[in-house]
């Protein structure tokens, strides 16, 4: 217990702004218990939310009794990863909800449950939306909304503390620690909207981008993103990042939550989550000699051994770097630990993007802000 409580003291001194030492302590909280109550204290620490937003955030729990008091039933729209995390907060909490809204309904679900609760298809939840009160926890929000009010349902009966998300820098803050002119590297490129984010970011000043996507179908989806949006001098591999080149077992989900598998499961959960084999590769045997700037990292919780497969890369280029800590409890501390090993001189911000838990990411660099 000393020793993790004199870790934690170390890695607070390497954050270099209060609004990072505030983010710290939320997410060590959340890591340790990961209540609502919790989760909505991080989300009020988002920096591109309002004070009236904030304000909302933090009233979940009055928003709730409102919607009890109506007797209408609860229902967490989004029967994914964030859904699901969502729903078990609720229930730490003890607070009782009707069941799921997912987009393949019931039949996507064995026994159509999901936490031994209900799973109805958008199409029933507006049908009988009389009955129901929505809580929107997933990736495609602006979709949901825009379904729901293109068919009526009630906008008084979402829970808009639940939504609250503004991505709109998420990876791309502090710019003048990024030196110009040099790669970027994708870790988890999903759709390629990042890279494109990227090339605007920086001003069109890199040499290459090296993006890493291994799920077959986002795969597809970012050749023809990069195509759309006109990103050049980028290679695009099907691959996912490791500590080191191989094979591995991969739930491809064709979403944000397609993830390396390392628990063996087998039989009906197995099958639910629709596992391959897919080709990892450690950076440092793929890196020529021209440097790397920036490494972004969002690996559904592989960050360390994306981070390990790049030790050479580091110690050589001293990159920038935005990395997500929300994956895996206590990689927070893990990853601060762990960089500053390699390279002493890194100094360390957080920012926390919501929605909910979702997207804290640390930064890290060798240098300060506004110095070069």
């Amino acid at each position: 217990m000393y020793t993790f409580i004199e870790r934690c003291k170390i890695c607070y001194t390497w954050l270099q702004d209060d609004l990072s030492r505030n983010i710290f302590w939320k997410r060590l909280q959340f890591d340790m218990e990961p209540t609502m109550g919790h989760a909505m204290e991080l989300l009020a620490l988002n920096p591109f939310l309002s004070s009236s937003d904030i304000q909302e955030a933090l009233s979940w729990k009055k928003q709730l009794e409102d919607f009890s008091k109506s007797g209408k039933k609860l229902v967490v729209y989004g029967a994914g990863g964030i859904g699901k995390k969502a729903a078990e907060t609720l229930l730490l909490e003890g607070v009782e909800f009707y069941g799921f809204c997912g987009r393949k309904g019931p039949e996507g679900y064995p026994n159509g449950q999901l936490l031994g609760k209900p799973v109805i298809s958008p199409e029933y939840l507006v049908k009988y939306a009389d009955e129901f009160c929505v809580a929107i926890c997933a990736e495609a929000i602006t979709d949901i909304k825009n379904f729901l009010k293109k068919n009526n349902f009630p906008q008084h009966q979402i829970m808009r503390c639940f939504d609250l998300c503004e991505n709109s820098q998420q990876y791309f803050e502090f710019p003048s620690l990024y030196h110009g002119g040099t790669a970027f590297v994708d870790g988890g490129c999903l759709d390629a909207h990042d890279d494109a984010v990227f090339r605007t970011w920086c001003g069109n000043n890199y040499s290459y981008i090296l993006a890493f996507e291994p799920d077959p179908q986002n795969y597809s989806v970012c050749i023809e993103k990069a195509k759309e949006h006109g990103i050049d001098r980028i290679d695009l591999v099907q691959a996912a990042l490791s500590k080191q080149t191989g094979e591995v077992c991969f739930s491809s989900n064709y979403n944000g939550g397609s993830h390396i598998l390392q628990d063996g499961i087998t039989g009906i959960a197995a099958k639910t989550r629709n596992e391959t084999k897919v080709k990892t590769y450690a950076l440092d045997d793929l890196i020529d000699d021209r440097p790397i700037g920036f490494i972004k990292l969002d690996v559904e919780g592989a960050e360390l051994d994306a981070l390990k497969g790049s030790e050479k890369t580091i110690v050589r280029d001293k990159p920038f770097m935005a990395l997500s800590v929300y994956h895996r409890n206590g990689d927070v501390l893990i990853l601060m630990d762990y960089l500053h090993q390699l390279v002493p001189e890194y100094r360390f911000w957080l920012r926390h993007y919501g929605p909910l838990h979702y997207e804290t990411v640390l930064y890290a660099s060798p240098e300060q802000i506004g110095v070069k």
